[in-house]
């Protein structure tokens, strides 16, 4: 049968090297195949960059220069494509569940949201899709109430609890 689509739940470039290439990457896959990117938290942080250059990133933190660095190789093309980016989406395909997919929650893309969070049954009863995903934590898991399903995939660059290795979901 094959993937149809990719689902990208945001934070597509952090304190790492090589910032131009995984855009290149980004850019080919929206180019052969359908993609849905959502705007994560880091892309605000290159977003607030843009409009304040003094914009303060976590104080006393030593990823700031990685940081500057990633936002230093960023070309208007780039931080234009995060602007447009939606903080939340429903996705539907033919034959499955309404997906609600978000980087954080549906409200706030720097919420996280754990099986046991006080959050968590709260945002998944507002919620209208029979699935949610979301990415933020960095942390894979899955939680369900009321019938619905909630999945972290966990992180491809910057995975936690994994062993450094690679995380992404196949649904």
């Amino acid at each position: 049968m094959g993937i149809r689509a990719f689902i990208f739940l945001g934070d597509y470039l952090g304190e790492f090297p090589y910032p131009q290439k995984t855009m290149e990457i980004l850019y080919s896959l929206k180019e052969k195949y359908t993609c849905f990117f959502l705007r994560g938290n880091k892309e605000d942080y290159w977003i607030s960059r843009k409009y304040d250059e003094n914009c303060v990133w976590k104080n006393g933190n030593s990823t700031v220069g990685a940081m500057k660095y990633c936002y230093e190789n960023l070309t208007d093309k780039d931080i234009g494509f995060f602007e447009s980016l939606p903080l939340c989406r429903e996705i539907t395909f033919d034959g499955a569940g309404s997906i609600l997919a978000c980087h954080g929650s549906p409200d706030k893309n720097n919420e996280k949201i754990f099986p046991d969070g006080e959050n968590t049954k709260g945002i998944m009863e507002r919620c209208a899709g029979q699935y949610i995903l979301c990415g933020h934590t960095h942390v894979r898991g899955s939680f369900s109430h009321e019938g619905k399903i909630l999945l972290n995939p966990g992180s491809v660059g910057a995975s936690l609890y994994s062993g450094g290795k690679a995380q992404f979901m196949i649904l």
